[in-house]
Formats: C-alpha cells, sequence, structure tokens
C-alpha cells in the first residue's frame, strides 16, 4: 500500500501536471481539479454513456442522465446518517416524490433530516444518486421489513398546483392531473416527461441488475405484508399515512421498461 510520502509526490506530480501551485496538499483548487481529470477520464472511457450509477462499488456506465454518487460527491449521503449497510440483494422497488421544488432541495433535506433515498429523479430527468444501490439501506419507507428489501427513489415533485408558477419560470409547466388514492380524489402537478423517461430505464436498469420484477400493485391502497412484495411499489402501497406518488403511470413506465 502507498505511504504517506507517495501519497503527497503524486499530489505534486498531479499538481505540476496542471498548473497549480506544487505544496503536496489537497485544497480546493486541487480537489477540484482532480474530479474534473476523474470525470473526464470516465467520459471518455465510456463516450456513448449518458450517465454513471454506483452499484456495489463499482460505477457502471448507463444510458439515461444520471451522477453517480460516491463518499466525496456533491449529492452523496454516504456516512451521513439516515441509511444502513444491506445484508441482502434488493427484491422491490419504493417510488415516492420528494415534495421539494429540486432535486437540490430534496438533498439538502434529507441531509438535515437524517433520512434517505437512493436517489431523486430531478426535474430535468437527471438521476441524482446519494447511495449505492447495492450496499447501502435507506431510510426511505417509514418501515423497516420494505426498506431491507427495497431501493427507495424519489421524483422531484413539489405537488400542490400553487407551485406551478416556479416550475413554469424554470422547466416549464408541469402537467395538472386527477388521482384517486386510499379513496381520495387530488388534483396536482404530475410528472415531467423527462422523468418518466429516466424513471423507465431506471427500472429496466434495476432489473438487469437485480431481477426486480417490472410488476406493481393494480389497487392505490395499502396492500397487505407489503415488505414481501416483490417489483414496484407506490410509498402509498406501504401505509396510509402517504399518497405519494399519486398518479404515477405504474402501468406505461414498466410496460416500456420490459421493452427498453
Amino acid at each position: 500500500s502507498a505511504s504517506m510520502d507517495d501519497v503527497v509526490a503524486a499530489v505534486v506530480t498531479f499538481q505540476l501536471q496542471n498548473g497549480l501551485e506544487a505544496d503536496g496538499k489537497v485544497g480546493p483548487m486541487t480537489w477540484g481539479r482532480i474530479q474534473a481529470a476523474y470525470e473526464f477520464k470516465r467520459v471518455e472511457e465510456y463516450p456513448e454513456a449518458e450517465g454513471f450509477v454506483l452499484v456495489n462499488g463499482s460505477v457502471i456506465p448507463v444510458g439515461f442522465k444520471s451522477v453517480a454518487c460516491s463518499p466525496d460527491s456533491a449529492y452523496s449521503l454516504i456516512g451521513c446518517g439516515g441509511h444502513s449497510t444491506r445484508t441482502e440483494d434488493p427484491t422491490q422497488f419504493v417510488w415516492h416524490w420528494d415534495a421539494a421544488l429540486s432535486g437540490d432541495s430534496c438533498y439538502k433535506i434529507l441531509r438535515k433530516r437524517q433520512i434517505t433515498y437512493h436517489g431523486v429523479i430531478d426535474n430535468d430527468g437527471t438521476f441524482i444518486q446519494f447511495l449505492d444501490l447495492s450496499k447501502h439501506v435507506a431510510w426511505h419507507a417509514g418501515h423497516r421489513g420494505v426498506n431491507r428489501r427495497s431501493i427507495g427513489v424519489s421524483l422531484s415533485n413539489a405537488v400542490y398546483t400553487k407551485y406551478q408558477s416556479y416550475y413554469e419560470r424554470r422547466w416549464g409547466p408541469r402537467p395538472v392531473i386527477e388521482a384517486t388514492v386510499h379513496n381520495r380524489d387530488h388534483t396536482l402537478l404530475g410528472y415531467y416527461p423527462a422523468q418518466i423517461d429516466t424513471a423507465t430505464k431506471l427500472a429496466s436498469f434495476i432489473n438487469d441488475r437485480f431481477s426486480i420484477p417490472l410488476v406493481s400493485p393494480e389497487t392505490t391502497t395499502v396492500i397487505e405484508d407489503p415488505e414481501n412484495y416483490c417489483g414496484h411499489l407506490a410509498h402509498y402501497h406501504i401505509t396510509k399515512n402517504k399518497w405519494d406518488v399519486a398518479g404515477f403511470p405504474f402501468n406505461l413506465v414498466l410496460e416500456d421498461s420490459r421493452n427498453a
């Protein structure tokens, strides 16, 4: 293994190659250049990839916009609390909405509250990853058994129609949809097409990696014994206290995922 002297020498060499002060210290400027070099190398290695996802410690190229997490990435929740170590492969995928205005807002809220998703699909369709899909149990479902067996992902959506003007100015208007959950009718902001597209490709990727079935319950209320369900669940399938992700087009997403 490398000694501290070896590490300092490597840092000095990198600094000299990149026009930085060669002091052997990894300050903000050096760290930024290291991150840029790493990202560039990864993109050069996989020029066809649209993004990357962290699975079991390995960064995997994917065909959708995605920012992989690492312990030191801008949106990592690794080591920040609100998660634990996975001891068995996931068998289900739980969908949420974050009730926040963006993926960045979602990250800040989760970090402050010390709860987690494995990632969020932002308004432009980018999947921002917070935890390793394979190594980490996210605390997202309010149900220990479900957390242990699931991958939890949020769709960025503040839900209430009063926020439409905010979205219009930044990403364009969201569709306004009607949905019934727990026998209650709702009018709410729906999902951007870019989010649905990424959700479809992410579900297909998860199926390839973990063999999580591309099926979901037909009901829009709590199911019996949710921790033993194999497939895709809404948060409302787990508890009557939640109504996310009302109006999410499970049939469309999962059917298209099978054909992806």
